[in-house]
């Protein structure tokens, strides 16, 4: 086929353009035209990041402040104050009935006063302010007639002027007799019992007036001061073990004689050299001997009340001494106007002796 010239010209005008496109795409696929076999270059990995470099993490937001509320202050009223009890005047006698011989224990309560004494059968004697009550003994004789006896209790102020007079009761009785036994009729009632005492005449002569007078002053007027409130609690102790012989209040016959006075103490034998304790607390006011009653310790127990220990062997106390109830104080024995080992126990009330066996019991303490 026959091309003209001109249109060869044409024909190949494209086909350069393309060739030298295709040259132009090789060099910049080769860069300078030269072939590099060594593999791109890759980024280098990011370097690791330490915590300083992290970003700080959110920070919580605090609390918020509590809001404190003060509570309403309520204003309570303080309790009125109760009102204090009012004791009416008054005089208790405990036991309310006593046998001769025997002591009550006199109260009066729900008073004020600076001074107190209780009268009983025209004997007046003092009483003592304990626990904010007036207290006090009074007693009768063994020879003392039944019946009801007042207790007057009269009340001074601080100058000594009277302020009233309150009276209690009490009743002094003897028990009914045992009846003569149903067997015999008409048997009589037993005749009073009398203790009757033999003694050589050395033991008999201490019996004298004089002697007795000593002894009689000692136990009677000289240790029976009222000294203050009860010195004990509760109900005393025996103060030896043995046999009750001799009872309080008893008619005594010496040698025969008609009876002309009665026991003043309550007799317990036991063997000589055996302990004799304190019947109840006290101090002790008198350790010696005495012509009658011979070796002996007398204790004051407080209000007006005090036990007499007697014809001992030996004493354990001194004068002065605080004891207490069971405490040794002295041993058994027989001397004094004494027919065997044995003790004479005595209590005296206010100068005025009184069955030692009721204080074991109930009743007379405060």
């Amino acid at each position: 086929m026959l091309w003209s010239s001109g249109s060869r010209r044409r024909g190949l005008r494209p086909l350069l353009i393309s060739a030298v496109a295709l040259v132009a795409l090789a060099g910049a696929a080769c860069g300078d035209g030269r072939v590099d076999d060594e593999p791109e270059a890759e980024d280098p990995p990011p370097s690791p990041q330490t915590a300083a470099d992290l970003p700080a993490p959110p920070q919580p937001e605090p609390p918020p402040e509590p809001v404190i509320v003060e509570p309403p202050v309520i204003e309570v009223p303080p309790d009125p104050d109760p009102e204090p009890e009012v004791i009416e005047p008054e005089v208790t006698v405990t036991p309310e009935a006593i046998q001769p011989g025997e002591t009550a224990l006199v109260r009066a309560l729900g008073v004020e006063a600076a001074e107190a004494v209780v009268t009983v059968a025209g004997v007046t004697t003092p009483l003592v302010l304990s626990d904010g009550v007036w207290l006090g003994y009074v007693s009768v004789t063994p020879l003392s007639e039944t019946g009801i006896y007042s207790a007057v209790v009269d009340l001074f102020d601080a100058t000594g002027a009277h302020q009233e007079s309150l009276q209690g009761e009490f009743e002094v009785f003897v028990p009914e007799p045992e009846p003569p036994d149903a067997a015999e009729p008409g048997a009589a009632a037993a005749e009073p019992e009398v203790d009757e005492v033999t003694l050589p005449p050395e033991i008999a002569a201490l019996l004298a007036p004089e002697f007795v007078a000593i002894d009689n002053h000692a136990r009677f007027v000289e240790y029976t001061e009222v000294t203050g409130p009860p010195r004990w609690v509760g109900p005393w102790v025996r103060p030896v073990e043995g046999a009750d012989d001799s009872p309080f209040g008893v008619l005594r016959s010496f040698n025969e004689a008609p009876a002309s006075d009665w026991h003043h103490g309550h007799d317990i034998i036991a063997d000589a050299g055996e302990p004799v304790w304190a019947a109840a607390a006290g101090i002790v006011v008198f350790a010696d001997a005495l012509p009658v009653h011979g070796l002996g310790v007398i204790i004051d127990h407080g209000a007006g009340v005090y036990s007499g220990y007697w014809h001992m062997s030996a004493i354990a106390v001194e004068e002065g001494a605080e004891v207490e109830a069971g405490e040794e104080v002295g041993a058994i024995g027989t001397t004094g106007v004494s027919t065997g080992p044995h003790l004479h126990w005595e209590v005296i009330v206010n100068g005025r002796d009184v069955d030692p066996l009721q204080w074991l019991r109930t009743g007379l303490h405060p």
